[in-house]
């Protein structure tokens, strides 16, 4: 008998300290929010592949190091993204000229953004920018800037 009144409140404990946590660590409620994040890359650049998966993993996780280091606030389409699976499309695009474009565009339309340059001491032998993340954010506003990119 002890040893259930010991799991009981064993189990009480763990259930407290999950309520103590913030909802976004909890799970929060789930949504059916559509949402991606968006790497677009210049293809001018002829990266090797290492270079190239280096520099998306860069963009893709810029906004977390932003949240953690920033102590920003978790959008409910950041939320969503984490519980549906972080989707992530790979788009090209055609320059440093369109990569700032692009860049440009998603600002203006208040959409999450990290552009990422890369220091240049291996590859470019001058500092880069590389590509940009967008989002996590709707896919229809992230749509609207990117649509007539290519995939990769």
């Amino acid at each position: 008998m002890r040893e259930r009144g010991w799991l009981k409140q064993q189990m009480q404990n763990a259930a407290d300290m999950v309520q103590s946590l913030p909802p976004w660590m909890r799970g929060g409620e789930r949504t059916s929010l559509p949402v991606k994040q968006v790497i677009a890359v210049r293809n001018d650049l002829n990266m090797r592949k290492g270079k190239f998966g280096g520099q998306v993993a860069h963009a893709s996780s810029a906004f977390l190091e932003e949240i953690i280091w920033a102590a920003k606030e978790i959008t409910p389409a950041m939320q969503a993204w984490r519980e549906t699976g972080r989707t992530k499309i790979v788009l090209q695009v055609d320059s440093e000229e369109h990569l700032m474009a692009i860049f440009q565009q998603a600002q203006t339309a208040g959409l999450e953004t990290h552009l990422i340059q890369d220091a240049g001491k291996t590859e470019f032998g001058k500092p880069t920018y590389t590509c940009v993340a967008i989002g996590p954010n709707e896919v229809e506003k992230i749509d609207a800037i990117t649509k007539t990119l290519k995939l990769w």
